[in-house]
């Protein structure tokens, strides 16, 4: 159709297609164009986010908050993965009963001193009337450490015991003997004590305490 038989909104609809498809094609173009560091350190000198920017350029897939690190660990620079940590840290809410006593008296935890840190900027919502690494207005979560070979091996052995204790025998074992409590007789009804469906026994995931 020649232009002269189209209509003002046919020429206008072309038109703005046309625009649209020459807006895609330069943001192509700028997005793909090469751009190196020190040009985006000349562009955007003083930013105090530079250096935060540089590592997710060089590591887009890195974790978007980093994790803490103690002095006597490497750095996140020495180490990105992480494989050659002394500690795992978790925080603890102190504000639930007994909470922090558990953590600390039963389970084996140390709280972790601001002195400890690599950096205590990393420390979202930090409060700072307290030697012990706290966050929130009250400081009532506490960061606490366990030595990371000990949690590792711990948690390997509670793996084991929650497999062995899913095997169907022993799931069987679990529902005959809350049957007889209940005082069910398993001989007389054959349905107690079934296995019905498909078992899986799924895998811990160890994760950093601050993701």
């Amino acid at each position: 159709m020649a232009n002269k038989d189209k209509t003002p909104f046919q020429a206008g609809a072309e038109t703005l297609q046309k625009e649209a498809a020459q807006r895609t094609r330069d943001s192509k173009r700028r997005a793909s164009a090469p751009v190196t560091t020190e040009a985006l350190h000349e562009s955007f000198a003083g930013l105090e986010a530079l250096e935060v920017l540089d590592r997710r350029l060089e590591n887009p897939d890195a974790p978007n908050v980093l994790p803490i690190r103690l002095k006597d660990e490497p750095t996140e620079a020495q180490d990105p993965e992480g494989r050659k940590r002394r500690w795992y840290l978790r925080w603890f809410n102190a504000a639930m009963p007994n909470r922090f006593h558990s953590a600390t008296a039963s389970l084996g935890y140390t709280p972790v001193l601001w002195e400890e840190l690599q950096n205590r900027e990393i420390v979202a919502n930090a409060f700072d009337g307290s030697p012990q690494v706290r966050r929130g207005d009250r400081g009532i979560e506490v960061l606490c450490k366990i030595p990371l070979p000990y949690y590792l091996a711990i948690k390997k052995k509670q793996r084991e015991k929650r497999a062995r204790s899913v095997t169907p025998r022993a799931m069987q074992q679990e529902v005959m003997a809350a049957a007889a409590k209940a005082g069910l007789d398993p001989d007389l009804d054959p349905s107690i004590g079934g296995i019905v469906g498909e078992i899986k026994v799924g895998r811990e995931r160890l994760v950093s305490a601050d993701d």
